[in-house]
């Protein structure tokens, strides 16, 4: 018994066999024990092999129909606040009171910049993507509490 076991690991192992996997030109995907394509790492290759670029995201049509209201909201709310002779406010407590000429130009600049920012051009994709960042960062565990 020891001899036949002596002799079974003295012997030469089999190499052990390859397959490689190539596709062709027509997309064909072929396997063989053999290495048959050889193809060289060249610039035009790589070019050819592209994966196209995908967006980033999509942003949902439901998205674009609300930062599209948003933005009419808000131009005639900036329109409105332009054209009124007196605005009015709430104090904490409830009680109404005219705003000052300064509160109310401080009125009608934060309206217009909403407007501008909800009718800028691309600004449902902006926006979008800002707000997905913003739940990503929300979900995003700390390195010292992953422990």
């Amino acid at each position: 018994m020891p001899l036949w076991m002596t002799a079974l690991l003295l012997a030469p192992a089999a190499p052990a066999a390859s397959v490689y996997k190539w596709v062709d030109a027509q997309d064909r995907v072929h396997y063989d024990d053999r290495h048959v394509q050889e193809q060289r790492l060249t610039l035009q290759y790589l070019n050819d092999r592209a994966i196209p670029a995908q967006p980033e995201s999509i942003t949902p049509r439901a998205f674009v129909a609300a930062v599209e209201q948003d933005c009419r909201n808000t131009q005639d709310r900036a329109m409105a606040y332009r054209a009124a002779t007196a605005l009015y406010g709430r104090d904490p407590a409830g009680n109404g009171y005219r705003l000052s000429p300064r509160q109310q130009a401080l009125e009608v600049a934060q309206a217009e910049r909403e407007a501008a920012r909800y009718c800028a051009p691309g600004a449902a994709e902006t926006l979008y993507r800002e707000r997905r960042s913003a739940r990503i960062a929300a979900v995003r565990i700390p390195v010292e509490d992953r422990r």
